[in-house]
């Protein structure tokens, strides 16, 4: 691991030129013969459905697999004999028809090429419903394939071998009534029992129909071809290293170390830190709010908090064989032992004077908020005092304050009629209005924390038990109860995620059950009440948001003078999409992905150091409103070439901000990545000019932009951005320098007169066999 190495400052404070941009065009059209294309497709997907049944399944019954431009109604399909079944964002609706009666569908398409009913119509007929179709197809048997069998490398109906024996679930599609759904399960069991198989657990509720199976490949194999079918998958895994923990005492807990050299505080606004026998010598200061009477932690929040944001989860420090404190603790008792704030004290006071305090006494310049309002029902977009509070403070204190996104949970859980029912419509139901972030989360300047799921939340108990369902499945999928964006002014956040543990629907008593009560499914922590149990489970994105600054501490450890918007570039730079939740969202857009996951989760060691094949460069500097600056970016000849190289860019910057605008920025800053062009031109293109006198501004040819993305539209309006481009080709005609361009563009705040604090991180990255640091360091030096 070696250092981050500063970029260089061409020129800086340069007026820049505003321009306008533009809009787009009209749709395409639709040529003739769709109707006909569509009755065709159905046909083959019908006889493609009959071949593909089991003999011993005589029902009519198909399912079609429809792509559509636009929405149909469902009670649209329904005046047809089709049910809807699913849909999903990519347009995709998949219809059951329990009839396989498709006369009145086959209807409709074919009068959509005939001539119109009436002399004065325009639109084909039935347009509205067979116009919007653009292809029908039916399911192949690899699509009830679920992903984890998929992942063991069976994503064909022959990959599963004749004898040998699997242990799987069998997911039915919500395609009637309770007695119908009874005697297609009867029907499924029948037909494994023939073959040899046997069905040791049936679930069958208001809208989930799930059996646990074991049968040869041979007995499985034609069940792919059966329309009810939605899913056949292997079991949920269970998690089995969490129960020990819970169970560990004081003396069975390896000793805890000194904190390292310069260590920082970290402030803990909670409802106290109790003083926990792992705590010793580690609380520094406390600080009561108004109002607030005792320093214990009654309410019992903080000091599992606290537990998360010193040590991270124990799950993973304790085997260690030692603990190691990142930092030590400023605590600030802002919840009192009922649970609520001073009753006559505002938040805002509250949290001023709470920060203001650790920041002068103890130094504090890393904040943990794991407090939210859930019922502020602020408009989208919109955030009250508290957030707007913690942003003034964040930027005028030069101090990174982390909040969480707040959970779900009270006191309706989810929209969904039951609580099975998240089992079903996770995770589309985490982009329902409800859902939006909790108050203060929504802030500009603050990082905002959601949380993932470290697995099924399921210990050994549940490995063949049918009557607990799991919602997520993989380390890194969105927690079932994780809030989500946009921020204030409709900037992105979170910002990022952490593991915050998950839920899972409890048959028996029809609820969902979690962390302490299931210890796999969340973060091992302190328990406030030592005495009675050491440590405990706890789950929520109250303590993703301590995992977070645990990172956070970590690196400012390393980084000591660093600024809170160098902090939050370097975080979000080393934030990465786990490949577990990119599967499970993958039907959702992009800008979806990002309300649930933001930038994704931090590697600390990506966030603190460069290697051999890997430069990260930053710089820290000040714009006023209205100017550019350049800098310089060394690409070594080993960067021009050889397999893929990419280059991401990362800013952060603490505007001013008003929350009663729409425009909640005062200021607002982007930048582009250029190459290949002369320096001179670059600064022609950018700056301020006067048309009369000097004409238009000499254009950049396209080949020269690096094309960044997320684009810099997306980007816009985010207080800490991040994007990269990855080159496959060589580049060599580019040269050997790069260009940054940072921008500050003002808003309501072009009349104050202010220098924008910004910071700027560059990561560099080739294959881990191309050796680039030393490279880059020396051009770095050369020119410094």
């Amino acid at each position: 691991m070696a250092q981050l190495e500063h970029l260089q400052l061409i020129r800086a404070r340069v007026p820049i030129a505003r321009r306008k941009t533009g809009g787009g065009g009209a749709p395409p059209g639709r040529g003739g013969g769709h109707g006909g294309a569509l009755q065709a497709e159905t046909r083959t997907a019908m006889a493609e459905q009959i071949a593909a049944k089991p003999a011993a399944f005589v029902d009519p019954s198909l399912l079609l697999r429809v792509q559509v431009d636009g929405h149909i109604a469902e009670s649209d399909w329904e005046r047809l004999g089709l049910l809807v079944v699913s849909s999903d964002a990519d347009r995709t609706v998949l219809l059951f028809s329990s009839t396989g009666d498709l006369t009145e569908f086959m209807d409709r398409l074919s009068k959509f090429d005939a001539p119109p009913a009436n002399p004065g119509q325009k639109n084909p007929n039935y347009a509205g419903l067979v116009g919007r179709i653009d292809g029908i197809g039916g399911l192949a048997p690899r699509d009830r394939l679920g992903p984890k069998i998929k992942a063991e490398g069976i994503t064909e109906a022959e990959d599963l071998q004749d004898d040998v024996q699997y242990v799987l679930d069998i997911e039915l599609w919500e395609f009637g009534t309770r007695p119908q759904r009874e005697a297609k399960v009867a029907e499924i069991e029948q037909f494994l029992v023939a073959q040899g198989g046997a069905v040791y657990d049936t679930y069958i509720g208001p809208s989930i129909t799930v059996m646990r199976v074991e049968a040869t490949g041979r007995g499985l194999r034609p069940l792919l071809g059966v329309p009810e079918i939605a899913i056949i998958d292997l079991p949920p895994e269970p998690d089995l290293v969490a129960q020990p923990m819970v169970a560990l005492d004081a003396g069975r807990m390896p000793p805890v170390l000194d904190p390292a050299e310069g260590a920082p505080i970290i402030g803990i606004l909670d409802s106290g830190v109790n003083d926990h026998p792992l705590l010793n010598g580690l609380v520094v200061g406390r600080h009561l709010g108004e109002g607030i009477v005792g320093a214990a932690d009654v309410w019992g929040h903080g000091t599992s908090v606290a537990g998360a944001a010193l040590f991270g989860d124990l799950r993973d420090a304790i085997p260690a064989g030692s603990l190691e404190p990142v930092g030590r603790l400023a605590v600030a008792k802002v919840v009192g032992d009922n649970g609520r704030f001073p009753e006559r004290r505002t938040v805002p006071r509250v949290m001023d004077t709470a920060i203001r305090t650790l920041h002068a006494d103890q130094g504090c310049r890393l904040f943990v908020l794991s407090l939210g309002d859930t019922n502020a029902n602020l408009p989208q977009g919109r955030v009250g005092p508290w957030a707007a509070t913690l942003d003034a403070l964040a930027r005028e204190l030069d101090v990174l304050i982390v909040v969480s996104a707040g959970n779900r949970g009270r006191p309706r859980p989810f929209m969904a009629a039951t609580s099975e029912e998240l089992v079903t419509v996770y995770p589309t139901y985490l982009l329902e209005p409800e859902n939006r972030l909790a108050e203060p989360a929504g802030a500009a300047n603050v990082m905002t924390v959601g949380a993932v799921a470290g697995g099924t939340g399921l210990d050994a108990r549940h490995a063949h038990d049918a009557n607990v369902r799991p919602i997520t499945h993989e380390w890194g999928e969105p927690s079932p109860f994780t809030r989500v964006g946009p921020g204030a002014g409709g900037v992105r956040k979170p910002d990022v995620v952490d593991l915050g543990g998950t839920a899972v629907f409890d048959v028996p008593s029809v609820s969902l059950a979690g962390a302490p009560r299931l210890p796999a499914a969340g973060v091992i922590t302190l328990n406030h009440r030592y005495t009675e149990q050491f440590l405990t489970a706890a789950g929520g994105t109250s303590f993703a948001a301590p995992l977070l600054i645990h990172k956070a501490a970590r690196l400012l450890r390393r980084m000591p003078n660093a600024s809170a918007n160098l902090l939050r570039a370097l975080l979000v730079g080393a934030a990465r999409s786990p490949d577990a939740f990119e599967r499970r969202l993958g039907v959702m857009t992009a800008a979806e992905r990002v309300r649930i996951g933001g930038n994704g989760v931090v590697d600390p060691i990506r966030a603190a150091y460069s290697d051999d094949h890997r430069v990260v460069l930053y710089a820290e500097d000040a714009l006023e409103m209205d100017q550019f600056a350049v800098y310089r970016l060394p690409i070594p000849p080993e960067f021009r070439t050889g397999g893929d190289r990419t280059i991401r860019v990362s800013l952060a910057y603490d505007p001013p901000v008003r929350r009663t605008r729409s425009d909640y920025l005062g200021t607002k800053m982007d930048f582009r990545l250029l190459r290949g062009i002369d320096e001179a031109e670059l600064f022609e293109h950018f700056r301020e000019r006067d048309k009369t006198l000097e004409g238009a501004a000499p254009a950049v040819p396209p080949r020269f932009k690096c094309k960044l993305q997320p684009g810099s539209d997306e980007r816009a309006g985010n207080t800490v951005q991040t994007a990269s481009v990855t080159f496959k080709r060589d580049t060599g005609e580019y040269g050997e320098v790069y260009y940054l361009v940072v921008r500050c563009l003002s808003h309501w705040a072009v009349d104050q007169v202010f220098d924008q604090r910004f910071a700027v991180v560059v990561e560099l990255e080739h294959q881990p066999e191309i050796r680039i640091y030393n490279r880059v360091r020396e051009r770095v030096q050369v020119r410094a």
